[in-house]
């Protein structure tokens, strides 16, 4: 993506700034220059950063001096980055590692939305930023990339609460984190959807395990909580089947992933409504006796 010629004037034909070698200013470097103009004390937005703008600033020739001098050791690969995706849950959590090693305290997440609503560029934008070398930097992206493999680690566990009531699951996790999870109210609000979901167990600081052993909590918790509510209409009963009804009652069980209780309710209520079963088998065994 490359921006107008307009602020070639400054940024490329004058002569504090020549030896960078661009015919034309592409958004990434418009995007670095403008937060570094920026951390200057010039905090003006992304769309009036321009020559125009430029041009006004008494100080301009050593503010572009400053700006330029770390240009040729300034921009990684862009294929360090290919791991990024579009996704606001990433950009957030890499963003808020990126926020404390910044060489001046701006905002840098409100900062890059400015320059591209393209969630990838946001981080590069970042990274851009920092005050490092290459190799540093390069350090720095590989570092995030290790923690956020790890961090994703636990999304397979949390596909559970996509499954089903879904609006009180995310309640009732919602009331269980902030039960035993200390300030997370100050970073996180309660989830409405499942990638809020995710970005609230990425603000959990435990390990992966520990991860794991409060979403199986959670899940129990849900699961007696419904067991509870769902024997308000029931009366316990205590009745004798032979093995093989039970085998058979268990692998209806397991095939449609119930209980056995729920099994034998739904059977009998099929039972009920149409009536057929028992009688054609009662049928079978009358008509044996009477052969």
């Amino acid at each position: 993506m490359i921006f107008n010629n307009t602020f070639r004037g400054e940024l490329v034909d004058n002569p504090l700034v020549r030896h960078v070698g661009l015919q034309r200013i592409s958004v990434r470097d418009k995007t670095w220059m403008w937060l570094s103009f920026y951390c200057h004390g010039f905090r003006t937005t992304y769309e009036q950063f321009n020559e125009s703008y430029v041009n006004n600033i008494k100080t301009k020739g050593i503010i572009l001096q400053q700006v330029v001098s770390n240009y040729p050791i300034n921009f990684i690969d862009y294929r360090c980055f290919d791991w990024i995706n579009d996704s606001t849950r990433q950009v957030k959590y890499l963003l808020s590692k990126l926020q404390p090693t910044h060489k001046s305290p701006i905002n840098i997440e409100q900062l890059v939305e400015q320059a591209s609503n393209f969630k990838p560029d946001q981080i590069v934008a970042a990274i851009d930023y920092e005050s490092d070398t290459l190799q540093n930097k390069i350090l720095i992206i590989e570092k995030l990339k290790a923690e956020w493999i790890e961090l994703t680690k636990t999304d397979k566990a949390l596909l559970w609460f996509k499954k089903g009531e879904i609006e009180d699951k995310l309640d009732f996790a919602w009331e269980w984190v902030k039960s035993r999870i200390e300030n997370i109210e100050s970073t996180c609000q309660k989830p409405e959807d499942h990638e809020q979901l995710l970005i609230l167990f990425d603000n959990i600081n435990h390990t992966h395990l520990e991860k794991l052993l409060f979403i199986d909590t959670i899940r129990r918790r849900w699961t007696q909580k419904k067991y509870r509510e769902n024997l308000k209409n029931k009366k316990q009963c205590n009745f004798l089947l032979t093995k093989k009804a039970i085998s058979e009652l268990d692998k209806i069980a397991k095939k449609y992933e119930l209980s056995r209780t729920q099994a034998l309710e739904i059977l009998l209520r099929m039972e009920a409504t149409k009536d057929s079963h028992i009688r054609e088998r009662l049928e079978f065994i009358k008509k044996s006796i009477e052969l």
